[in-house]
């Protein structure tokens, strides 16, 4: 009797190994994923603190839609060979941040 229940017991224990692999694997790759997500989630806490804070608006402005408010004066840096002029076109050398067409006079 106690050979037939040691048997039914392996039988059972022989089924339901592949099933506790196969939820300990799950397992697995359902922890890296909240790791994955749980860095995304402190990331977007930041930004949004950021977003909240009044004294960070303006920078947020900026960063995110390339603009300058009214009162600031948007600085670019050229390379100095491209304001010097062509010896074939006899165009007069542009100022940084002046339009082409605005030096020609007509």
């Amino acid at each position: 009797m106690n050979l037939l229940f040691t048997a039914a017991a392996l039988g059972g224990l022989y089924r339901l190994l592949p099933v506790q692999l196969a939820q300990h694997h799950r397992l697995k790759v359902l922890e890296q994923n909240l790791e994955v997500l749980s860095a995304r989630i402190s990331r977007l806490r930041e930004e949004l603190d950021r977003g909240m804070d009044p004294l960070q608006q303006q920078a947020l402005i900026k960063e995110r839609l390339n603009r300058v408010p009214p009162d600031q004066i948007q600085v670019r840096l050229v390379d100095p060979s491209d304001l010097v002029a062509d010896a074939e076109k006899k165009a007069p050398p542009t100022w940084i941040g002046q339009s082409p067409q605005l030096s020609r006079r007509p």
